[in-house]
């Protein structure tokens, strides 16, 4: 995961590496303000989604202590997400 300086947005990265199986971790994100609200949008995707990802923006302290729930269905399967901030 990479935060900006400012804490306007991150990027998440996942990538299933030696599992023929499905792997569902919740990844925790971190430097991001508390008190302001995000967007996360999967920007990789295929036809599948590898999050349920919140419809509405969700503060960066739900993000940095409940986390995304990302499922990755075997070896190399990957998943990206830009979290930005809600305008």
């Amino acid at each position: 995961m990479f935060a900006s300086e400012d804490k306007s947005g991150a990027a998440l990265f996942a990538l299933g590496l030696d599992k023929d199986i499905l792997v569902e971790e919740t990844l925790c994100l971190r430097g991001l303000d508390p008190d302001a609200k995000y967007v996360v949008t999967e920007i990789n995707r295929d036809a599948k989604l590898h999050a349920e990802l919140p419809k509405a923006p969700v503060s960066g302290r739900t993000l940095m202590e409940k986390g995304i729930a990302v499922r990755l269905s075997g070896k190399f399967d990957s998943a990206s997400f830009e979290v930005t901030l809600a305008r």
